[in-house]
């Protein structure tokens, strides 16, 4: 009878206290200084790792005879390190021992900062969720949808060449009707103030720069990367073949927050930092012969996703909805079985606590002779995996407004909003 599957843990490293020296006391006589030692653990460095899985009995057997087992998985890695000291204080009035000049003097040594902020409950740097469940709910959604989308096997899109057949020819005569204003700048500046040439008629030359774009990233790039894919679609081998299909998504956040605490005759400012970011990966195995014209986009899915792709700025409209790639995955998600499915997260979570400033809590009584110095940083990375991926799910894609405006979208955004605005302003 074989042996039902079981669950591990293990871990690996973990921390250790920082020394800590106490306090020193400089009184006021001509004696010796006097030391004082407060809780030695106020800081703790290193490095945890924790792993928890399911093991299969008989995996390799298993999977050397070409079955699929995608096991729960899920393992964290935390980080904390750091150094520091705290402040040396001295009186501002000389009391005693007046052949010397002996000032009071408290000297505290030790990483000790962030451990009173929190009043003493704190050794290592804490982590904040800034991502929300919704986010992430969303996230894994879009990337599930995405690979969905991607099990149709399309490699071109027929239909939609086929529909938009007119524009594309036409698109080949728009360049040279749209450079005429640039090329008639430039030729008129005889080589003499260009720039000055292009400014004088800078609308005329503004749209041809910005109808040109539009054209190689809405035209032309999409009809080379069609062409490809038709030609990877008549090369494909015939047969059934085992394919891995994927999707992704990521978010990101991150918080600053400054602030200030008194103690010990200081008061010291800091920045408290944080950064949380999630990324996502799908995927699906199939086990199936992708035909012609299915790699050629012929299909159900293509034919759902087809009135769509000819609504004007459709595109525009993905770039914030998944709309597209859920048209296109419902034929896939309704008509296969996958082999194989996960969704695996990886979420980085970081913190880095830093003291910025250090003045006196009464500063005619006492003065700063050594500021307060401490640095700690903090990083926790838990990547996991499940077996399973959600039915395809129309979302609106978290975070996608940055996104657009973080690469090559945010310059079409601008070049199509101005090409709306000047026909809005003509007409």
């Amino acid at each position: 009878m074989a042996s039902s599957p079981y669950n591990r843990t293990r871990s690996k490293g973990g921390f250790v206290n920082v020394p800590n020296e106490g306090a020193w006391y400089y009184n006021p006589t001509c004696a010796e200084a006097q030391r004082f030692l407060y809780p030695l653990a106020v800081m703790e460095t290193g490095v945890l790792q924790t792993t928890s899985d399911v093991v299969t009995p008989g995996f390799k057997k298993m999977s050397g005879q070409g079955k699929l087992i995608v096991s729960p998985y899920t393992s964290t890695r935390e980080t904390q390190s750091g150094f520091g000291s705290y402040s040396r204080v001295r009186q501002v009035n000389i009391e005693s021992c007046a052949a010397t000049h002996t000032h009071t003097e408290f000297d505290t040594k030790g990483p000790v900062a962030y451990y009173i902020s929190t009043n003493g409950t704190r050794k290592t740097l804490s982590f904040s969720s800034l991502i929300t469940d919704a986010e992430i709910a969303s996230a894994i959604g879009t990337a599930a949808t995405q690979a969905w989308a991607n099990s149709a096997g399309h490699q071109a899109g027929i239909l939609q060449d086929i529909a938009e057949m007119r524009q594309t020819l036409s698109m080949f005569t728009r360049p040279l009707n749209a450079i005429q204003p640039l090329l008639k700048a430039m030729k008129s500046s005889q080589g003499k103030g260009v720039l000055k040439k292009l400014s004088d008629g800078g609308k005329a030359s503004a749209s041809s720069a910005r109808n040109l774009w539009l054209q190689y990233r809405y035209g032309i790039r999409p009809l080379v990367s069609s062409v490809n894919g038709i030609l990877l679609a008549l090369k494909q081998p015939k047969g059934v073949h085992r394919q891995t299909y994927r999707g992704n998504y990521s978010v990101k956040r991150i918080s600053s927050t400054p602030g200030s605490f008194p103690a010990w005759e200081v008061s010291f400012s800091y920045t408290d930092n944080h950064t949380d970011t999630l990324y996502v990966r799908t995927g699906l195995v199939m086990e199936e012969a992708i035909s012609l014209s299915t790699s050629l986009g012929v299909d159900a899915g293509s034919m759902l996703a087809l009135p769509w792709e000819l609504v004007p700025l459709s595109f525009v409209a993905d770039w914030f909805l998944n709309v597209g790639s859920f048209l296109e995955s419902l034929a896939p998600a309704l008509t296969k079985d996958p082999l194989a499915s996960w969704v695996v997260t990886k979420r980085v979570q970081t913190r880095s606590w830093n003291v910025t400033g250090t003045t006196a809590l009464n500063a005619s009584l006492w003065s700063v002779v050594r500021s307060v110095v401490e640095t700690r940083f903090a990083e926790k990375i838990t990547t996991s995996r499940r077996p399973g991926i959600p039915f395809p799910t129309l979302r609106l894609k978290p975070q996608s407004l940055g996104k657009v405006f973080s690469d090559l979208r945010g310059v079409d955004a601008f070049a199509l909003a101005a090409q709306q605005m000047g026909r809005l302003l003509k007409s």
